[in-house]
Parts: C-alpha cells; sequence; structure tokens
C-alpha cells in the first residue's frame, strides 16, 4: 500500500483556495473525503454546481506551456461530470495569480512527476493543460 503524503496543513491550504475561487463567484465549497477522486464541491444555495480540483503550483502560470494533471484523475473526474451535469474544473494557485480551466474533451498525454521523494509510483501518466485554456481569477 502507497504511502499518505497529503498533510492537515496541506489540506488546510487546499481549502483556503477553494475559498478564494468560492468567494469570487459567489458561492460556497464543501470539502471531499480524502481519497474521494476530486477535492472539492462548489455549491450555490445548497445546489451542486461543479467538482474542483485544488492544488498549489510553486511556480508562475506561464513558466511552461501547460499545466500538468493525472489522467486517472481526469478519466474519473469527467465520467463524474458525465454523469452528473455538474462541471470539472481545475483551480490553482499559482505564485502569480489564480486561474482555473474546465477541464473537458482531449488533451495531449505525458508522463513525469516528482523524484524527490523516492516514490516510483509519484511517476505518473498525466494530460496536459495548454497555457490558452486558462483563465485569470479576478
Amino acid at each position: 500500500m502507497r504511502p499518505t503524503y497529503q498533510t492537515q496543513a496541506d489540506s488546510d491550504n487546499e481549502d483556503a483556495i477553494a475559498q478564494r475561487f468560492a468567494t469570487a463567484w459567489g458561492c460556497d465549497f464543501v470539502s471531499m473525503p480524502q481519497f474521494f477522486p476530486v477535492d472539492t464541491l462548489f455549491v450555490q444555495n445548497g445546489s451542486p454546481k461543479a467538482w474542483g480540483e485544488i492544488k498549489r503550483l510553486h511556480r508562475t502560470l506561464s513558466v511552461w506551456k501547460s499545466t500538468r494533471l493525472d489522467l486517472k484523475k481526469v478519466a474519473v473526474v469527467q465520467t463524474m461530470a458525465n454523469v452528473t451535469g455538474l462541471p470539472f474544473l481545475f483551480c490553482v494557485q499559482y505564485n502569480d495569480c489564480y486561474a482555473w480551466t474546465k477541464i473537458e474533451g482531449q488533451y495531449e498525454v505525458t508522463t513525469g512527476g516528482r523524484t524527490d521523494r523516492g516514490d516510483k509510483h509519484d511517476i505518473v501518466v498525466s494530460v496536459k493543460i495548454p497555457l490558452d485554456k486558462w483563465k485569470i481569477l479576478k
């Protein structure tokens, strides 16, 4: 069984990022349980509006031509979006901005991941979300 790397501080940071998006969009959010396929559910007046994957990336948005997201997560949550009719939003705090994109359609596939933990399972198949698909949160 793989180790769990997410700490309470990581979860608290995700909640703070989700709150920033929810406030800007005039809605609330519900954090999903650990190991649920997605981090949050955005709700408005008690009604579900969108699934949200929340990340903090310690780089600027435009340092690379794309941002990666785990293919397995994309496949599972796109299925959830299709079943529920709720969009799948990828919401990220970068060093220079908060940005988001709606995950839909097809993407270029790549492999990679972090190597600093010595965990071979940190290298995953992911999709590349191009820079032109991102919207800056106002």
